[in-house]
């Protein structure tokens, strides 16, 4: 290369480098146009702009580009300071700015955490000598170690009474230098096996591609939903912010999900001790459950090309699996399932891997086996549908060829040694349990392992409300595609847990591909979970996303078969194609993403600063609750925050979504839990012995959300296997309670109404607010002594404070603040 060529070389890297802070500025400035013209935002100061935001991350990629080139760097070298300096960014905003503009960025500090978890996790696969030989097994395989190791190094410094979020901060920290450690390097030869596999795809194939990444960019918009899933806000996020304010991972026997695996949970605790404000670590943690789905998608990629056809068919199922709405659904959310589809991912691709690629005999063996323990780390369904399906593989396998007969150690030893690693990775959750309630895996051998805490009421209770009787398979499907070709006509919340065609039309296509012993074997797999689902679940859909890599891998297959039949060349490709473009209209409407910009913006409408006397520490759930349909919602979790946080006890009756509430002196009970008012009120004789109860008890404020209450009488109900009668699946108040607890609120001398209050009246009731609990309606409509004057209201929700205790009239944020 001569001189000129140098130097033009150097002119185009300045010109790239220079491009690349432009072009970052300018779409920060016609972001801050749009959203003060559009959605008339007020901007108070420069810094709470995105464009200032934006900007800074254009300066420091940038910068790092200009040193790079003018120094001679390029590739890896500059990948590394880019990647150095974007974690460091991401990692001082999201923790030191106030603003929503900054927390932006969460889903790529999500990212960037999953690929230093993946780096930790390579970097011990490679010590312990188990690392693939494959790149793309190599990521997922990794990603689970990874995972694994800091969620359960998480779970025993929580354990040890060492879950302070300064320590979280500082562990976190270390794992993710240390992961960068592996992570660089093995980014360097997915860069490489990258151009390897461009190089084989067609048009069709590189078309494919691109629609991933910018399902992939949905993906990681939808982790900017407000926290407003029921079960995230009652324990996948209330438990692990629980834990944090304790310093500690105490037993909370009245929050039933506290006895289940929290792998998952063990992560989202690490996102709010990272990030501390609750709206803004709860996008942190969805981003980690978004890039759980992102980290398994080179799995299939492996295992499908391996099965299915080669490079573009494992593009095909990548993009059959991306584009499924759930996976969108799902980021919004901090679940587990797409943590369990992570693991499945890396079981099937350890699988497909053949013997020659790994370090040593038995290393696919002991792989599995941690990608199974993982999965059981998640949710114990992961035993029955991922573990033990992979124990009988591997008894299978024994054998090297279809036509041996194997021995008795042959055929033992490695589903023994699967079963010992799975075993050894979810051993500290069987333990806790084990000593906690006195079965691993508790409730399900209570059985034979009973607890003094769990009775056969409950028992009988649990098992009611966690199955259903079997649906016909044909009337399922019929249903489930109806509904899926209804939600693609209007946007319905309730579509997003709908699975689509990839679940329950496509994996038919396998049947073209039957002699492969390999699609065989995955289609029994899938076949015996989805009866397992029907049979033995309620049959929500989420619980079999993680089949999402085996429905892809089957549809691949049995497509490309079909084209190789009929002499067609990328049918899968095309069938992949055709359904993620008929997807994406549905994806970009119902998007996360624009509806995260709604909350936020619209709570910038409503007011720029914290309303007065708000104890919460979310300025944007307050901001959210803060309009005429959700004022009072918000002002009821305020108020309860305030009195926790004053001291006082409080019994919650109703309601269990307690993510944004201080813990301390805060009583509820979820689902399969007694609470301790229920418990009073059966054993009263009268009113005056029930106030006496409460007062030996703390004489705390108890608070009711009448409406859930309702709801929740209907929504399960059970019958009692002592008495005969239908009981509710959450109460089981008798008539004779509901009355001995209406003469205990209305006497004069022992409550006082602090919610609603005269100043600040109840929002009447909405229409659906009369259907269901007619029991608990009829008796909340004859309990209106103390309601401000006017036509009959129900009370939706108070709280009331025992006289004992009020020295003042608790002042509440008016309506106007």
């Amino acid at each position: 290369m001569d001189m000129s060529d140098r130097q033009g070389l150097q002119s185009t890297r300045k010109g790239s480098a220079l491009a690349w802070m432009v072009s970052f500025g300018c779409g920060a400035l016609l972001l801050t146009w749009l959203l003060q013209t559009r959605h008339r935002v007020v901007i108070t100061t420069f810094w709470e702009t995105p464009f200032a935001t934006l900007l800074a991350v254009g300066l420091v990629s940038g910068i790092a580009l200009a040193i790079g080139y003018r120094n001679g760097l390029h590739g890896m070298r500059i990948l590394k300071g880019l990647a150095i300096s974007a974690f460091l960014l991401l990692a001082l905003a999201a923790y030191f700015t106030e603003t929503a503009w900054s927390w932006i960025l969460l889903p790529g500090l999500g990212l960037f955490m999953m690929g230093a978890f993946t780096g930790l996790g390579s970097l011990v696969l490679r010590s312990l000598q188990l690392a693939p030989r494959s790149v793309a097994v190599e990521i997922t395989l990794g990603a689970v170690v990874g995972c694994w190791l800091v969620s359960t190094g998480t779970f025993l410094l929580g354990i040890v009474g060492l879950a302070a979020p300064a320590i979280i901060r500082i562990a976190w920290a270390t794992a993710v230098l240390v992961g960068l450690i592996g992570a660089l390097p093995l980014a360097g030869r997915a860069r490489h096996a990258m151009h390897s596999n461009w190089a084989q795809l067609g048009n069709d194939g590189r078309f494919v591609v691109g629609l991933t990444g910018l399902f992939g960019v949905v993906v990681l918009l939808g982790c900017l939903l407000a926290p407003m899933d029921y079960d995230a806000l009652e324990y996948h996020l209330a438990l692990p912010r629980h834990y944090l304010v304790w310093g500690a991972i105490r037993p909370t026997p009245l929050n039933f999900y506290a006895v289940f695996p929290q792998g998952a949970e063990m992560l989202f605790m690490g996102a709010l001790a990272w990030v501390p404000k609750a709206f803004a670590g709860s996008i942190l943690a969805n981003a980690l459950h978004a890039a759980a789905l992102l980290s398994a998608l080179p799995g299939c990629f492996y295992a499908a090309r391996r099965w299915a056809g080669g490079v573009e068919a494992g593009c095909a199922a990548v993009l059959l699996i991306v584009s499924t709405y759930f996976a969108t659904w799902a980021a919004g959310r901090a679940h587990v399932e797409l943590f369990q589809l992570q693991a499945a991912s890396a079981a099937l691709a350890c699988l497909a891997l053949p013997a020659n690629a790994w370090p040593k005999r038995g290393s696919a063996v002991i792989a599995t086996g941690i990608a199974a323990g993982w999965g059981a780390c998640l949710k114990y369904t992961s035993i029955p549908c991922i573990a033990l399906p992979l124990a009988v593989v591997w008894m299978v396998l024994g054998r090297r060829t279809p036509s041996e007969k194997p021995t008795v150690p042959q055929r033992l030893l490695p589903p023994i040694l699967f079963g010992l690693t799975a075993l050894a990775l979810w051993a500290p959750w069987g333990l806790r349990n084990l000593i906690r309630t006195g079965d691993p895996l508790f409730p399900l051998l209570v059985d034979w392992l009973p607890w003094a805490d769990w009775d056969p009421i409950l028992q009988h209770q649990f098992t009611i409300i966690h199955t259903r009787p079997p649906i016909p398979v044909l009337q399922t499907g019929l249903e489930l595609f109806g509904q899926f070709a209804g939600g693609m006509r209007e946007v319905d919340p309730d579509a997003a847990n709908r699975l689509g065609p990839l679940f329950w039309v496509l994996p038919w296509a396998a049947l073209a591909a039957w002699r492969s012993r390999a699609i065989r074997v995955l289609a029994a797999w899938y076949v015996v979970v989805i009866l397992l689902w029907l049979t033995t679940t309620f049959q929500v859909q989420r619980y079999v996303f993680f089949l999402a890599p085996a429905a892809a891998i089957l549809a691949t297959a049995g497509w490309d078969q079909i084209g190789a039949q009929v002499h067609k060349e990328r049918v899968a490709v095309r069938v992949a194609l055709a359904l993620a473009l008929l997807w994406l209209p549905f994806h970009l409407r119902y998007s996360w993403g624009a509806r995260m910009y709604a909350n936020i913006l619209g709570a910038d409408v409503r007011g720029a600063e914290r309303p007065q006397g708000v104890t919460l520490e979310d300025e944007v759930f307050a901001y959210l609750w803060h309009g005429p349909s959700g004022g009072n919602e918000f002002r009821f979790w305020d108020t309860l925050d305030h009195l926790t946080r004053a001291g006082l006890p409080i019994w919650l009756l109703g309601e269990a979504q307690t993510y944004h509430v201080h813990p301390n002196g805060l009583t509820y009970a979820t689902v399969f839990t007694r609470h301790p008012l229920e418990e009073l009120v059966k054993s009263a004789d009268s009113p005056d012995d029930l106030r006496q109860a409460l007062i030996e008890a703390g004489d705390p404020a108890l608070a009711f959300h009448w409406e859930e209450l309702a709801r929740l009488e209907t929504s399960r109900t059970f019958v009692d296997p002592l008495t005969g009668e239908e009981q509710s699946g959450y109460w089981r108040f008798a008539p004779r309670d509901w009355e001995m607890l209406k003469q205990l609120l209305n006497h004069p001398d022992w409550y006082q109404r602090v919610f609603p209050s005269q100043a600040f009246p109840e929002v009447p009731a909405g229409p659906d607010w009369s259907q269901p609990g007619e029991q608990i309606r009829r008796w909340a409509m004859s309990y209106s002594d103390q309601l401000p004057a006017g036509p009959p209201r129900v009370p939706r929700i108070e709280i009331l404070l025992p006289r004992t205790r009020v020295s003042a009239p608790l002042q509440e944020p008016s309506a106007s603040e």
